[in-house]
């Protein structure tokens, strides 16, 4: 079996249509994190799958947020919540992430970290690595650090999982 591709600071570009979910599936990170899709705009929880921090100076969609009882919770995603149904995302879409790291217990971000590679210093806080090579775009894990100036460097401050389902 070949070793799965990995890449810095990418955002993910849907492989093939299909509802969209993420899940939080490890969490070793210094602060209180909370995961956001950035773009596209317009989309929703459709599932919604924990409660989530109370965050601000964050932009985008929250989607997850980090406390040890909500690992393993996942998310499903509504491309268009204005039509009826959960609809999925087109082949070809790109999804753009963003993490929110909470050093103490105000709501405010200390600091904001995108999937696009465009965070302070230039640093890449996210690798992703397409975790189904034999269907590319359908599956991928998002590795982020989360403290500045890439911290320990060792990529498990947040660990999400998306993939796409196909539409049934």
């Amino acid at each position: 079996m070949a070793a799965a591709a990995q890449a810095r600071a990418v955002d993910v570009t849907v492989g093939a249509a299909g509802r969209g979910t993420a899940e939080l599936t490890f969490s070793d990170g210094s602060f209180r994190d909370t995961l956001a899709v950035a773009s596209p705009a317009n989309i929703a929880i459709a599932l919604p799958g924990c409660q989530i921090e109370a965050t601000s100076g964050f932009g985008g969609l929250r989607a997850l947020s980090e406390n040890t009882p909500q690992r393993g919770y996942r998310v499903e995603l509504d491309s268009d919540p204005a039509t009826p149904g959960i609809l999925g995302f087109a082949a070809g879409t790109t999804i753009s992430f963003a993490l929110c790291a909470q050093t103490n217990s105000d709501p405010a971000c200390e600091y904001v970290w995108v999937s696009s590679g465009l965070n302070f210093g230039f640093m890449d806080h996210v690798l992703v690595t397409d975790i189904n090579p034999g269907q590319p775009g359908r599956a991928f894990r998002l590795a982020w650090e989360d403290e500045t100036g890439l911290g320990d460097r060792d990529f498990n401050s947040k660990e999400i999982s998306t993939w796409q389902k196909r539409h049934s």
